[in-house]
């Protein structure tokens, strides 16, 4: 069929059939002229549309793995990092009770030792003076001791001394008679001769 050719009947019809027969001898035309060309351009589009599908869909299938994989590897790292941080809490919180058990136990010895210093202080300063007080007795006794003695001893010296001087005394007296002898013989004519 040409393109002068002119369908039978075309004349008998109307003109709107008349154009839409026309319209759809311009496609029978078209397709007579360009229809393989057409078909091959349809057939490039379909593939090239199926690789662009499967690229997309490819891409697609790529980002949500990587993203899956970076969702899990977040996750991951969000989970060892809370689990750091808890344990680090945790070792801290327990660093923090050990503290204040020692700080306790130290002010619990603290308070033992001053007790206990204490009770040593009033202890040795009820010693020293129980001391005192025994070596102020013992010192009275032992003046009071040495008091009499040093009296004893005056005394006795006193008697000794009583004795000495009369002891003196008569050892002048003795001697004052004897001198008065001597002299009573030594005079001439007492009758006596100096042989005694």
């Amino acid at each position: 069929m040409t393109a002068d050719a002119v369908p039978a009947g075309a004349g008998k019809q109307p003109i709107g059939e008349q154009l839409s027969a026309g319209v759809g001898n311009v496609d029978k035309i078209r397709d007579i002229l360009f229809g393989s060309q057409m078909q091959d351009y349809e057939r490039r589009f379909e593939r090239l549309e199926k690789r662009v599908d499967k690229s997309i869909a490819d891409l697609r299938e790529d980002a949500t793995k990587r993203l899956d994989a970076l969702e899990r590897y977040t996750r991951k790292e969000i989970e060892a990092l809370l689990t750091r941080v808890t344990t680090e809490a945790d070792s801290r919180t327990e660093a923090d009770r050990e503290l204040a058990r020692e700080l306790a136990e130290t002010g619990k010895k603290l308070r033992q030792l001053t007790d206990s210093t204490t009770t040593a202080q009033r202890e040795l300063r009820k010693e020293i003076l129980e001391q005192s007080k025994s070596l102020r007795d013992e010192i009275r006794v032992k003046n009071a001791a040495l008091s009499k003695e040093l009296a004893t001893s005056v005394a006795e010296l006193s008697a000794e001394k009583v004795a000495r001087v009369e002891l003196a005394g008569h050892l002048v007296e003795i001697a004052k008679r004897l001198g008065a002898e001597a002299t009573v013989k030594s005079k001439p004519g007492s009758g006596e001769s100096g042989d005694s």
